[in-house]
């Protein structure tokens, strides 16, 4: 959500191409509240475990963190998906 991300994903077996605008102007506690939102959505998950939690600290240390392009993202992404 930091930096955005812009490449070709599937969702629901629908091939998607596009880009996800960076939301780095949100506050460190904002980010956190809309992550900690979309991760307990109550959807079917492969693994069955929720995530912890996140706070404002969680979002300040990966914004203080090396910043990444929307590329870069999307490539981090089909590594941990795949």
């Amino acid at each position: 959500m930091l930096f955005g991300m812009a490449g070709q994903v599937e969702v629901d077996r629908v091939q998607i191409v596009g880009a996800m605008p960076p939301f780095a102007t949100l506050s460190d506690e904002e980010l956190a509240s809309v992550l900690n939102y979309v991760t307990h959505l109550e959807v079917p998950r492969k693994q069955g475990a929720k995530p912890g939690a996140m706070n404002a600290a969680d979002v300040a240390g990966e914004r203080a963190a090396k910043k990444l392009s929307p590329t870069q993202v999307h490539d981090i992404r089909k590594s941990v998906l795949h």
